[in-house]
């Protein structure tokens, strides 16, 4: 039989059966509708049942493959969802998708019945920021030294980080330092970056208040 593998693109991602219409004219219920399964890029496939549903063979498959059929006789042009399981067994469904929507699919088991499936949005996935110790100096839970800027602003630092960032300094002339520039000094010793605020007025101003310090030159 002619055919050939199609790209598993367009049926990617987790799909929720959301009706099963029995095509044998029978109305008996299986609990199916709710059930969820994702179909992986690699062709692999995973199941979520709902509570109440029928053990089907189905929901024992962990593979799944798209193959089309082409210039049959028999059934003409039509695209095949196949599910396996690695023991071998096989359950083919006619694949069909509305022209102007790839978030809708038939499942149709010939004689048998027929799932309408709800493609499902994924939650975009917020990526992980950079860890930082910002939280720690906004806080100033558990600290034990405590600096003081010019205008009498206290600012409730740990020595343990000061001293990791830079080992060697002293760290009580950093008192009485420019308000603006002792929290953009203090900002880089905890996070490793400067402020996504920071002017260019402050900038010089911590440029100024380290070009004697040593320690500072990557600052």
């Amino acid at each position: 039989m002619a055919g050939f593998r199609d790209r598993n693109s367009r049926v990617v991602g987790t799909w929720k059966i959301i009706e099963c219409v029995s095509l044998s004219g029978s109305s008996e219920a299986t609990g199916i509708e709710g059930t969820e399964f994702v179909l992986s890029e690699a062709g692999d496939v995973t199941w979520t049942v709902t509570d109440g549903c029928d053990a089907l063979p189905l929901f024992s498959c962990q593979m799944y493959e798209v193959y089309t059929y082409q210039n049959l006789q028999c059934y003409g042009n039509r695209t095949l969802l196949r599910f396996a399981a690695y023991n071998g067994h096989i359950i083919e469904f006619r694949l069909d998708q509305p022209v102007m929507s790839r978030d809708l699919m038939l499942l149709t088991y010939d004689g048998w019945f027929m799932l309408q499936c709800e493609k499902l949005t994924t939650p975009e996935i917020v990526p992980d920021l950079p860890y930082s110790l910002l939280p720690a100096l906004a806080d100033g839970y558990f600290s034990d030294v405590t600096i003081i800027a010019k205008s009498g602003r206290k600012f409730d630092v740990h020595s343990i980080v000061l001293e990791s960032s830079m080992p060697s300094m002293n760290w009580t002339t950093l008192c009485g330092m420019d308000d603006t520039a002792l929290e953009t000094i203090l900002h880089y010793l905890y996070s490793c970056c400067l402020p996504s605020t920071l002017t260019v007025a402050t900038a010089h101003k911590s440029i100024a208040a380290t070009q004697h310090l040593e320690c500072f030159e990557d600052f």
